[in-house]
């Protein structure tokens, strides 16, 4: 297939074989800044690689260079004639690269993957434990699950997976009887939200919420199946919307400090 490539395109692929198929890793890129120069640095597996960079000058001006990298560090240039505000590298995460922590979302697969957790639910009785249960089957499947009631001190050192109840910090999900998902509202009594989260002690966290317990009871053996994504609203069982959280932060960014 690399043959059929080169002969193709008329340029001698060998070494692109070598690097992406014959040795393993995809880099982890990092994107510096001293004494005004930008350069890009490749940690862990050196590939040749095609980056996209966008460039934001002082007057909104935008433009976006594919730069070509084959080295552990390359230096970015700048197109001279803007005053550049704002790089961004591989913005749209295109390229294949090992990504930062910070560029990694929650998403319900932080839960799937946890070893024990914790269920916060509305009270002690019988319908959330058989409830929470339930969700566990589908989960881990602890042979013994943990249950607090919302009013009980909920620990800080654990994974924590809200059924029924809004942790503080996010009782924005609801407001005035609407489930509040970024710019988009639903009625709290016909619809759920599966909200996944970063805890304030590093740990995943996950919200299966709605105003109406009986919207989650189908929920417990669905949530399971979409592990990808960050948060989930489901109508009458069924899900109507989908997606995941945004991350303003990525260490492949730079931007003027503010005042110069």
């Amino acid at each position: 297939m690399i043959a059929l490539f080169s002969q193709v395109s008329g340029e001698d692929l060998t070494h692109f074989k070598k690097a992406w198929v014959d040795e393993p890793g995809a880099p982890q890129l990092n994107l510096t800044m001293t004494d005004n120069v930008p350069r890009i640095e490749q940690l862990g597996s050196v590939k040749p690689l095609w980056l996209p960079v966008r460039y934001r000058s002082s007057t909104g001006e935008t433009i976006e260079q594919l730069v070509y990298i084959h080295t552990q560090t390359a230096r970015l240039i700048p197109p001279e004639h803007m005053d550049i505000i704002e790089i961004a590298v591989d913005p749209d995460f295109r390229v294949m690269r090992r990504l930062h922590p910070e560029e990694m979302d929650f998403t319900i697969r932080n839960i799937l993957s946890a070893d024990d957790y914790v269920f916060v639910i509305p009270e002690l009785s019988d319908e959330w434990e058989k409830l929470a249960q339930s969700l566990n089957g589908h989960l881990a499947a602890l042979e013994d699950i943990s249950l607090i009631s919302s009013s009980e001190s909920i620990p800080d050192d654990r994974t924590l997976i809200f059924l029924g109840v809004l942790p503080e910090g996010l009782e924005n999900l609801h407001v005035n009887g609407d489930l509040i998902v970024y710019d988009d509202h639903f009625d709290a009594d016909s619809h759920a939200v599966v909200w996944a989260h970063e805890l304030p002690n590093k740990q995943p966290g996950l919200i299966i919420y709605s105003a109406n317990p009986k919207e989650l009871i189908p929920l417990v053996r669905k949530v399971p199946h979409y592990g990808k994504y960050g948060y989930l609203v489901f109508h009458m069982g069924q899900n109507v919307d989908k997606g995941n959280h945004e991350n303003g932060f990525t260490p492949l960014t730079w931007h003027t400090s503010p005042g110069n």
